[in-house]
């Protein structure tokens, strides 16, 4: 007793926790019964447990600051399934001990650590095999490499969380729009850590409905845009680009102004949202008026000190004389050649069936000996053009935004560099009836008279089949609830709310209940869809926990009262 009574004296910080919680097999009765503390050179000294491989994939995710029974520190990274990271321990606590480790299920991981050389009282490594039993706890054994073993829980302290959002690009683009880049880090110094984060946009405009452009001066034919608006990327990628444009313009003229208010903001699973400090209540400010009191209708935006203008439609430079222009001059675009960069396409499926997500997968190639840069556009597809020939005739030529928020499409390939993206053709086009499509998508340049890199291809629609609809809904939600990362789900998610059809209405309605970090997308999956079933879906979430969720159900239930014929489009 006396000698239990002596050792407790001497015991580092977690010792008292170590008599509750830890039971242990020792072949070294005078080594301290830590995992870090055991003489490098004991007797005993055994190989590594026997672990199971690292899995191909897992929706496990445990990097963050983790400490654990015996007070140690673990701050941990993960890419795929490895783990890697330092931790602190009770034994030549100076110096941080290298962590290596990996996922091996779907709850299971493993973390050994080794010593990076000190006092021969401190082990040469340590093991931990744990359960996950939350997404903020673990337990499991040790066992160190003297032989020695024991029972230890782990408690996450700190999750990953973006920080540091700052600008990083503002410059004018053609057609007076404003583009901004923006980055962040992680609190682990590792984007790679924020896989269960997203970084938002919420952008509210004047009065309490979804905002309609005041016509005139603007067209009266232009979509109302949600207000609020919200569009989110996931937190991984580091940056993201903004643009602001306009709406079209309409004569006669008149004079107007108004101020839309945008927050940058995060959110990571389990966490309500945040806003970046220093990043919110932003105006974003929009004016037309007559600059010389003789017919000289300008546009101006004005966001964070950048502004620029250009005349309205039909104004000519005579009707403007005597004004000075605005801002600095736009500053060149990337431009796409087919000189210079080749495109082609290829489908997963060569025959899919009606109201069935479309999937395509792109690469483009460098055609040159040297490096070439060039622009896919917002969230790398928004300067791909798509022009559709359907079974019944005619053409119809689509792009999708190239305003507001979303990631950068600037790709930079050496030479013989190829880039590889999947996109779903439902973005560009609904396939409305069965039957023989051809498909050509062009890469489009920053000037009309630069040639643009295109390919061509036949794509087979066959009938509606409900259940293979609904099988593939339902494999989609379960994505888009249970994804590892944040863009998995995202990517699943997306490519749900473009089923438009009955079948996906109940999984739509599952990813609106169940899903984190994607109930926009089932929202709008449910907006397109329109039918009663999925009006009551989203009045049923009218008082959803989270604001932002309720913020776009509120907006979707009033836009499908407007009975607007598309969906509104939002511009910041």
């Amino acid at each position: 007793m006396a000698r239990v009574l002596d050792l407790l004296s001497k015991c580092v910080l977690g010792c008292a926790l170590i008599v509750a919680v830890s039971s242990y097999t020792a072949t070294d009765a005078s080594s301290a019964q830590t995992p870090a503390n055991g003489a490098r050179s004991a007797k005993g000294k055994v190989a590594a447990p026997a672990i199971q491989p690292a899995a191909p994939a897992s929706s496990l995710f445990v990097a963050g600051n983790w400490t654990d029974s015996f007070s140690y520190i673990w701050i941990l990274h993960q890419k795929g399934t490895a783990i890697t990271g330092v931790v602190d321990t009770n034994c030549n606590s100076s110096t941080p001990w290298p962590v290596a480790g990996a996922v091996t299920s779907d709850t299971q991981f493993y973390l050994k650590a080794t010593n990076p050389g000190g006092p021969d009282t401190c082990a040469a490594w340590f093991q931990y095999n744990m359960t996950s039993t939350s997404d903020t706890a673990a337990s499991g054994t040790w066992t160190r490499s003297d032989g020695v073993t024991g029972s230890v829980s782990m408690t996450l302290v700190i999750a990953p969380k973006p920080e540091n959002f700052t600008q990083v690009l503002a410059e004018i683009k053609p057609d007076a729009v404003l583009h901004f880049r923006y980055g962040w880090t992680s609190s682990t110094d590792d984007v790679d850590d924020l896989r269960r984060c997203v970084i938002s946009e919420k952008v509210a405009y004047p009065g309490a409905t979804d905002f309609k452009w005041p016509s005139p001066p603007y067209d009266p034919a232009y979509p109302a845009t949600p207000d609020p608006t919200f569009i989110t990327v996931p937190a991984t990628e580091g940056g993201v680009d903004d643009n602001h444009l306009h709406a079209g313009f309409a004569a006669p003229y008149t004079g107007n102004r108004f101020v839309s208010r945008q927050d940058y903001r995060y959110r990571c699973r389990m966490q309500k949202t945040e806003e970046f400090s220093g990043w919110t209540n932003i105006a974003i400010t929009r004016v037309v008026k007559d600059r010389t009191g003789r017919g000289c209708w300008t546009y101006i935006i004005d966001k964070s000190g950048l502004l620029t203008s250009e005349r309205l439609p039909g104004v000519t430079a005579a009707d403007c004389a005597r004004t000075s222009p605005v801002g600095p001059f736009p500053a060149p675009e990337f431009s796409n050649s087919s000189s210079e960069v080749g495109i082609f396409a290829s489908l997963p499926k060569a025959s899919v069936g009606l109201n069935e997500p479309v999937f395509v997968d792109l690469t483009v190639v460098n055609h040159r000996a040297g490096k070439v840069m060039f622009d896919l556009g917002l969230n790398k597809k928004a300067n791909i053009e798509v022009a559709v020939w359907g079974p019944g005739g005619g053409v119809e030529v689509r792009r999708l935004r190239s305003a507001g928020f979303g990631l950068s499409g600037e790709i930079s390939l050496g030479p013989d560099g190829t880039f590889k993206e999947r996109l779903l053709l439902n973005e560009w086009f609904r396939f409305t009836q069965a039957g023989s499509y051809r498909v050509k998508m062009t890469l489009l340049g920053a000037a009309a008279e630069i040639l643009r890199p295109s390919t061509e291809f036949a794509l087979q629609i066959g009938s509606r089949d409900p259940a293979r609809i609904g099988r593939i809904a339902a494999r989609l939600a379960d994505q888009a609830i249970t994804a590892m990362s944040v863009s998995e789900s995202m990517e699943a998610a997306n490519a749900l709310s473009y089923i438009v059809d009955p079948a996906a209405v109940s999984k739509l309605r599952r990813v609106l209940e169940q899903g984190s970090l994607v109930e926009h997308y089932a929202v709008d999956g449910l907006v397109r869809i329109g039918s009663s079933e999925a009006i009551a879906a989203l009045k049923a979430q009218r008082d959803h926990p989270d604001e932002d969720v309720r913020d776009a159900v509120n907006s979707a239930l009033g836009f499908l009262r407007s009975r607007f014929s598309g969906v509104a489009q939002p511009v910041d």
